[in-house]
């Protein structure tokens, strides 16, 4: 149930005409829609996709349903009647522990709170914090893939505990470059043979298609065979993905890329040579953002690098389109050194509600996580299979 205003305010720890109100259905959620979307314009920091409205809603309508064992648990805050806080979270379970990750994990690739510009993040999120205290059920907040740039950033580095698990997301910033021959300029003499090698070598199998994807019948289908493809490379690599596995992402992914309007679209684009495709980005754009949500490639061409031409033609025509950025997302690869030139901190945070969630939190999240991330990291291939397994 959607706690009601009066109920939900958090008593002594804001000032009189602020209310935090604790949004737990998705008819709530709904209503919820254009005050989110007007908080997106005004948020001190632009919100990533994945705390846009859009993306949010669809994701709910696909994952938090009736059936679903999703728990929403965001908490709106409102100065008079207007929305200027929006902590998006959900309920999740583990080992007995009853966490709060944020809402669309894991396919939300970043988190963060949206605030208003000129509010203080810091009373927001004490007055936050305090009512999912109160209205129990819950040990922890594990907030993942938090950037430095965002608005919980400076409170979570001061007030919350450390997740030590040091990322950074890497992104190619267009502001560098007037045009593409500044593009191509960024280059190093050994890059640019590389390239040209790659091309050349391409070009020998056959003719070289690149096309954009457009919305009907043939985009489910690329989106079928992509999707395919990155699963098969991912069990041969023993790398396991809960939202790859997970059907419910094909469909939430057919839905928004056949759509008409909102604030966010799914941009997928295919490269074939001789009429075989060999690679495809299914991107994900908001604003003058383009991020590069999952790139794939026909597993039988191993030793061809579609994806490096691929990423070369889809920066260029990115650019030449007007986008601002071209996101790689975290973690950070050796592979995606070379197509981006900004790199941004990123980090997990958690703050316990609970003395369970506080030895939780140390043991688990603290200690122990960490160290069979970077077990895991270095292991044999053959292993990392096993493991996936």
């Amino acid at each position: 149930m959607s706690v009601g205003p009066e109920s939900a305010q958090a008593k002594g720890q804001l000032p009189a005409g602020l209310r935090l109100v604790h949004v737990t259905t998705l008819p709530s959620l709904e209503r919820l829609g254009p005050h989110w979307r007007a908080l997106e314009a005004t948020s001190a920091v632009r919100p990533t996709i994945f705390q846009s409205f859009d993306w949010v809603s669809h994701w709910c309508r696909t994952f938090a349903g009736p059936d679903s064992q999703v728990e929403l648990s965001i908490v709106a805050g409102y100065r008079g009647d207007e929305l200027v806080f929006i902590g998006p979270w959900q309920k999740a379970y583990r080992r007995g522990i009853h966490r709060l990750v944020w809402l669309t994990y894991p396919m939300a690739q970043y988190g963060d709170v949206l605030c208003k510009m000129g509010e203080d993040a810091r009373i927001w999120l004490e007055a936050a914090f305090a009512l999912l205290k109160r209205v129990g059920g819950y040990d922890i907040l594990h907030l993942r893939h938090v950037r430095e740039t965002s608005v919980l950033h400076p409170y979570a580095a001061q007030h919350m505990h450390d997740g030590r698990l040091y990322e950074k997301a890497p992104w190619m910033d267009y502001s560098a470059f007037e045009n593409l021959e500044a593009y191509d300029n960024r280059l190093n003499r050994s890059q640019k043979k590389h390239r040209k090698n790659v091309r050349a070598h391409m070009q020998k199998l056959g003719e070289i298609k690149f096309e954009h994807i457009r919305p009907g019948p043939q985009l489910n289908c690329v989106l079928d065979l992509a999707l395919q493809e990155k699963r098969v490379w991912m069990e041969e690599n023993g790398n396991v993905s809960a939202v790859i596995s997970d059907l419910r992402h094909d469909a939430l992914m057919k839905e928004l890329a056949q759509r008409e309007g909102g604030d966010i679209t799914i941009d997928v684009t295919q490269l074939s040579v001789d009429g075989r495709a060999l690679s495809w980005e299914v991107a994900l754009r908001y604003g003058k953002k383009h991020y590069c949500y999952i790139i794939s490639r026909s597993n039988l061409t191993k030793d061809q690098s579609p994806g490096r031409l691929h990423f070369d033609l889809n920066q260029r025509r990115t650019l030449e389109h007007g986008y601002a950025s071209y996101d790689l997302m975290s973690p950070n690869d050796a592979y995606k050194e070379s197509w981006s030139n900004a790199f941004e901190p990123v980090n997990d945070y958690y703050y316990p509600l609970t003395f369970w969630g506080q030895i939780y939190g140390r043991l688990y999240v603290g200690r122990l996580r960490p160290v069979l991330r970077s077990i895991y990291m270095h292991i044999p291939l053959s292993l990392k299979r096993l493991a996936a397994r």
